[in-house]
């Protein structure tokens, strides 16, 4: 299932900025909800005060953002 919106408590991951967003927005629907609130549930025992960063779930899963998730250029031709 396609996730369109992030939930308020951004899934238990720390997002900082818009980048951050749209990077957990892409992940969760890569690896779906099951998966990064079971990997967040796992990291909070080991670490109970704190969230993982974005970059951090991305590298757990060895995966790299598209440029094109940032970017508000679609398309462009130089």
């Amino acid at each position: 299932m396609l996730v369109l919106d992030l939930p308020d408590n951004t899934y238990g991951v720390l997002v900082e900025n818009d980048k951050d967003a749209r990077s957990l927005l892409w992940l969760v629907n890569e690896i779906g909800e099951d998966r990064l609130i079971t990997s967040v549930e796992k990291y909070n025992k080991r670490y109970p005060d704190s969230q993982p960063f974005v970059s951090t779930v991305l590298k757990w899963y060895r995966l790299k953002v598209p440029v094109s998730v940032y970017s508000d250029r679609q398309g462009s031709s130089t």
